[in-house]
C-alpha cells in the first residue's frame, strides 16, 4: 500500500481516496439541490454526511473542504466560504468529541451499549444544529440584512432535518451493512 507524509501524518492512498470521494460527493449533493443548499431556509442534504465524522474523525477534513468548495456557489460569496466553513469546522469537532464521551458515559450511567449509542448520535447530531443556526444565522444578519432570530430558526430547522433526522436515520440502517461500516471506518 503506498503512503505518503502530509503535514507529519502517513496517508495512504487508499484514505485520500475516499476522504476526497466524500468531499465530492458533498459537494455535489449540495451543487445539485441548487438554492435548497443556501439562503435562510438550507435544505443542505449534503450536511447528512457529517455524520461520519461520528465513526471517524478524519472525516472532519471531507466535511470542512467539501464545504469549502461547495460554499463557493453560495449566494453571500466569501463571506460564506468563511462562516459557513467555520460552522462546519465547529460542527463536526463537536460530533467527534461526542462520538469520544458520551457512548462511555452513558454507559457508565448503565445504559445499555446500543442505548448509548443512539442517544449519543442524537445529540452528536445536534451540533450542526447549533453550530449553523448561530454561525450561519448571523452571518445571513450581518451581510444578508436578514432578521437574526428567525434566520437562526431557519438554518437550525434544516439543519434538524437533514442531519438529525436524515443522517442519523440513514447511518443506523447503514450500520447494520458489514460491508458498508468496514469501508467507512477503514478510514
Amino acid at each position: 500500500m503506498h503512503k505518503f507524509k502530509l503535514l507529519g501524518y502517513s496517508i495512504t492512498v487508499e484514505r485520500l481516496v475516499i476522504l476526497s470521494a466524500v468531499a465530492a460527493v458533498y459537494v455535489a449533493v449540495t451543487l445539485a439541490l441548487g438554492g435548497l443548499s443556501y439562503a435562510n431556509i438550507q435544505f443542505r442534504v449534503s450536511e447528512a454526511l457529517v455524520m461520519l465524522c461520528f465513526y471517524k474523525k478524519a472525516y472532519c477534513v471531507s466535511m470542512v473542504v467539501g464545504c469549502f468548495i461547495a460554499n463557493i456557489a453560495s449566494t453571500v460569496g466569501i463571506v460564506d466560504m468563511v462562516v459557513g466553513t467555520l460552522a462546519t469546522l465547529v460542527a463536526v469537532l463537536g460530533i467527534c468529541v461526542c462520538s469520544r464521551f458520551l457512548p462511555v458515559a452513558f454507559e457508565k450511567s448503565g445504559m445499555s451499549e446500543y442505548k448509548a449509542h443512539i442517544l449519543s448520535m442524537v445529540i452528536a447530531s445536534l451540533c450542526p444544529v447549533v453550530a449553523n443556526a448561530i454561525l450561519v444565522g448571523l452571518e445571513l444578519y450581518f451581510f444578508v440584512d436578514l432578521p437574526l432570530f428567525i434566520s437562526m430558526l431557519e438554518v437550525a430547522a434544516g439543519e434538524l432535518v437533514c442531519v438529525s433526522i436524515i443522517g442519523t436515520v440513514m447511518f443506523l440502517c447503514l450500520e447494520k451493512n458489514k460491508q458498508f461500516m468496514k469501508i467507512i471506518t477503514q478510514v
